[in-house]
């Protein structure tokens, strides 16, 4: 039942931004799809690089949850993610430096870091109220795909010999299966850039 009530907001909040876009949004209709997917693409090509941080070494469940096709967790990742973003904003806050870092340099960066807040603020809310839902709806898509891939009986079996070694052969099940918050988020996100460029492509020239 919880479930349920999420995944009717998250549509209630989605189907508001479309309306929104659709009905208020300038430009041709290209437009409009360029920038969803766009959002789309910037969340899917952002979860590779946290991977690949030491966020994601150390909190790979944090990315199971962020690229999960359940709501609940998917939220729940969402939130702790931003959680982690505004925690670390708050460390420039910090009045105790390290003895060795330049005063100067640290100060400016406060100052900055100040000035900067009520855009940190903004990009939390439209994380939370825009990115989350469109991003979704992206990966509930791509982790439907990823599971019938990895649900398969069969596989596909590649092989590459050379003289004097053993064959080497790659599963392309195992591909897929083995880093499926990667998977999802290369399904989502590349093709999502490709498509905004070449909407934006026809905008520009057509």
């Amino acid at each position: 039942m919880k479930k349920a009530i999420i995944i009717l907001i998250l549509l209630l909040v989605l189907g508001a931004e479309i309306f929104l876009l659709a009905k208020f949004g300038r430009g041709k209709w290209n437009d409009k799809l360029g920038l969803a997917l766009s959002v789309i693409g910037f969340y899917g090509i952002s979860i590779g690089f946290i991977k690949k941080s030491a966020i994601g070494k150390t909190f790979s469940n944090l990315l199971e949850e962020m690229t999960s096709p359940n709501p609940i967790l998917f939220i729940a990742g969402n939130f702790s993610f931003m959680g982690l973003f505004l925690n670390l904003v708050s460390l420039g806050f910090d009045k105790k430096r390290n003895p060795q870092s330049s005063l100067p340099l640290g100060c400016a960066g406060m100052f900055l870091l100040l000035l900067l807040f009520p855009f940190v603020l903004g990009y939390t809310i439209f994380h939370l109220l825009i990115i989350m839902p469109l991003a979704y709806l992206a990966y509930l898509i791509s982790s439907a795909i990823i599971e019938t891939i990895c649900g398969a009986a069969g596989d596909i079996e590649m092989a590459q010999s050379a003289p004097g070694e053993a064959d080497k052969k790659l599963s392309l099940k195992s591909i897929i299966s083995s880093d499926r918050e990667a998977s999802k988020s290369f399904l989502i996100g590349v093709p999502s850039i490709v498509i905004a460029f070449l909407l934006k492509s026809i905008s520009m020239f057509g």
